[in-house]
């Protein structure tokens, strides 16, 4: 075991020095980890080694005992130690989540915040075949897609699992041969959490009612998926850069439709999840709600249908993914001088008497007040150039047929009066100019999107 840990390790060193954390909770599987790399350091094969413990406060005495064991195992072996406490019951309360998840969210939260602050290479975790084993098992009876039944790498970003090759018996075994003591967590004995209930139950009664060890197999088709997975990030990466497919504009990102259309569903489906990814959404999409979303991004439809905080619309040949809330900041335009704006949509600037070719300008001195820029307000009225008669902007964004989606996410300029200018709808026809002597201010829209689009 050592051995083989110790070529893992020295694979992952990035440049002279190497400083990794570790996940200490007391149990078998964490304090084997730490042992291995103890030793491991002592041969300067890690320069810095910094073990983390989390206190749940969710067993009582048996929790304080746990970290009272872990104190003494680094004092013993002179390992640097972060001691956390995680307020579990409350976070779960207030965020509605069961406590085993509860408990991984704040794990997952502090440890990415001791990687950035202690700046380690990376994290080991101490996961080992049989956890692999469970985790396929429990995403298959999930409805898990191949992400899920590859389950678990053993270097993936800033996290590591040395023991993954492993199982528990070889753990044990290393435990007896080096005379180590370890904690048991007596909730793990339990059958009342899902995942003890496959470990103690479900896979001891397939193997003994199936006469066979299935272990091995799960593994395999974990390794199977992962090499299937592999493939596909390749091609979905030389996929993602051709530029005629997909585009991405501040916060939104655009598709082109009948290029999507021409792929495979498991394909789309992977370019929803990998685009998701990208934008900021953190977990996987459900079989079901990807089906629905490749089914509506397929239709005729000219709707938008919102999930999990981000919406789909499809316009013409375009299917456009952005978040739900995405919202306009209001901001004050000072003495009407050179100013750049970022819209969602396009990228503003604003400025007196420039003599460039300008698509929009007003005359400075109809301008009453200061001049702000605000959220579209669509139960306003406007003047499109040229026309004195008011016409209400919610009819000006039908007539051009923007989706409702976007008429939330514009923006217009107004001074302390009226409204001045509107992205997409241009320059109100009150503050035109007449005089060509007039001072003029300038609206000058860079990588205009909704002209491109309607």
């Amino acid at each position: 075991m050592y051995n083989s840990i110790k070529i893992f390790v020295k694979s992952l060193s990035k440049n002279s020095f190497l400083s990794l954390g570790i996940g200490l909770s007391g149990g078998a599987d964490s304090i084997v980890l730490a042992h291995l790399l103890y030793r491991l350091q002592q041969e300067k094969v890690i320069d810095k080694l910094t073990a983390v413990h989390f206190n749940h406060h969710l067993r009582g005495m048996e929790s304080e005992g746990d970290n009272k064991f872990v104190i003494d195992f680094c004092k013993k072996f002179d390992i640097e130690l972060i001691v956390n406490d995680l307020d579990v019951t409350e976070f779960c309360r207030t965020e509605g989540v069961a406590m085993e998840e509860g408990a991984r969210i704040l794990r997952y939260e502090k440890i990415r915040a001791i990687i950035k602050q202690h700046k380690m290479d990376y994290f080991a975790l101490g996961h080992h075949r049989d956890d692999r084993v469970e985790t396929v098992l429990f995403n298959i009876f999930r409805g898990s897609g191949l992400t899920g039944l590859a389950a678990m790498k053993k270097n993936k970003g800033s996290y590591i699992r040395p023991l993954l090759d492993f199982s528990k018996d070889d753990i044990l075994s290393y435990i007896q041969a080096n005379n180590l003591k370890y904690r048991e967590d007596s909730s793990n004995k339990e059958n009342k959490v899902d995942r003890n209930k496959l470990r103690n139950i479900i896979i001891p009664d397939i193997e003994k009612l199936l006469h066979r060890k299935i272990r091995g197999n799960v593994i395999n088709l974990a390794q199977i998926c992962d090499e299937v997975n592999v493939f596909t990030d390749n091609y979905l990466e030389q996929l993602l850069d051709d530029y005629n497919l997909v585009r991405f504009f501040h916060q939104f990102c655009f598709i082109n439709r009948a290029k999507f259309n021409e792929q495979q569903i498991y394909i789309k489906r992977q370019i929803v999840n990998k685009l998701l990814q990208q934008m900021g959404f953190t977990y996987n999409i459900s079989f079901k709600k990807s089906n629905l979303i490749i089914d509506f991004l397929s239709s005729e439809s000219h709707e938008t249908i919102s999930f999990h905080g981000f919406s789909f619309s499809v316009y013409q040949n375009n299917i456009i993914i952005g978040k739900d809330k995405l919202e306009i900041t209001e901001t004050e335009i000072k003495n009407q001088e050179l100013t750049t704006y970022n819209g969602l949509f396009s990228v503003l600037q604003i400025g007196i008497m420039k003599k460039d070719k300008i698509r929009y300008f007003a005359d400075s001195d109809k301008i009453c007040g200061k001049l702000k820029i605000v959220a579209l307000d669509r139960k306003a009225v406007f003047y499109p150039f040229g026309r004195t008669k008011a016409v209400k902007i919610s009819k000006i964004m039908n007539d051009k047929k923007i989706p409702v989606y976007f008429r939330d996410k514009l923006y217009m300029i107004c001074d302390d009066e009226k409204i001045v200018f509107i992205e997409g709808l241009g320059t109100d026809n009150r503050v035109r100019i007449d005089d060509k002597e007039a001072k003029r201010i300038y609206f000058n829209l860079l990588d205009d999107k909704l002209r491109e689009l309607f």
